[in-house]
């Protein structure tokens, strides 16, 4: 499963975060908001950071398994 579709779509992780129902009907100040923003770019960061990581471990697993079956041919 790749991931790299999902980190690139900040604006869905945005709007799946908080209902915008719910952002309407609050008294958010402004202090909150810009708060609510920096977690939701923080955890965008960290999202991004984790399938970064997913992709180098699939790229050595398929380099491993390619590896593995060469062995195996050679045997």
């Amino acid at each position: 499963m790749k991931l790299g579709n999902f980190t690139e779509s900040g604006a869905l992780v945005v709007a799946d975060t908080f209902d915008s129902e719910v952002i309407h009907k609050s008294n958010f100040s402004t202090d909150d908001l810009q708060r609510m923003s920096r977690q939701l770019e923080e955890q965008q960061r960290t999202l991004q950071d984790q399938a970064r990581q997913i992709d180098t471990l699939q790229r050595q697993l398929e380099e491993q398994r390619r590896t593995l079956d060469d062995l195996k041919r050679n045997r």
